[in-house]
């Protein structure tokens, strides 16, 4: 929840330190979501200049750092933020574009481990979030899976327990 006004970047940069010390070093760094202080309502401003402060800051880190999508990494989705959906970066386009590699969605393998790391933020016509993961991203996640050797040791990462109560 990376924001200027309660010096999250300063207690970021203290945990990306304690990370980079760490012995043995780390191969990776892998974060859970909401790594924004709150896109979900801000103007494209607010959320460029959170975007921009998270990825200087992740810079810093001396190992390579995959991002989970958390619904406050969610760009304009509340109609409170003034952005229109046909915004070019609106929903989870920002988050693709600057921290994902193009994708909300992604998986690798490390040292005979598969890491996934899966977009379980559904955005609902009413401009609301739900815990959810879409039928593409699941057909996807199928096919991901059915390419691995058998007991190959596989690690899921989501920001929303795959069931919500209701929107929020």
């Amino acid at each position: 929840h990376i924001q200027p006004e309660l010096s999250g970047d300063e207690g970021f940069r203290t945990a990306v330190a304690k990370v980079n010390s760490l012995q043995p070093k780390p191969d990776f760094v892998i974060t859970g979501g909401d790594l924004l202080g709150d896109a979900l309502a801000q103007s494209y401003e607010r959320a460029d200049m959170l975007f921009t402060l998270y990825s200087d800051v992740s810079k810093e880190f001396s190992m390579p750092v995959y991002n989970c999508i958390g619904n406050h990494d969610v760009f304009g989705l509340y109609e409170k933020s003034g952005v229109d959906p046909s915004h070019p970066e609106y929903g989870k386009k920002m988050f693709r574009n600057r921290l994902g590699d193009g994708k909300s969605y992604r998986s690798f393998d490390h040292k005979g481990w598969h890491f996934i790391l899966l977009d379980a933020i559904g955005m609902t016509a009413e401009r609301k979030y739900i815990g959810e993961i879409d039928q593409q991203q699941l057909d996807w996640l199928k096919s991901d899976l059915a390419k691995l050797p058998q007991n190959t040791p596989v690690v899921v990462v989501l920001h929303i327990p795959l069931m919500s109560v209701g929107a929020q």
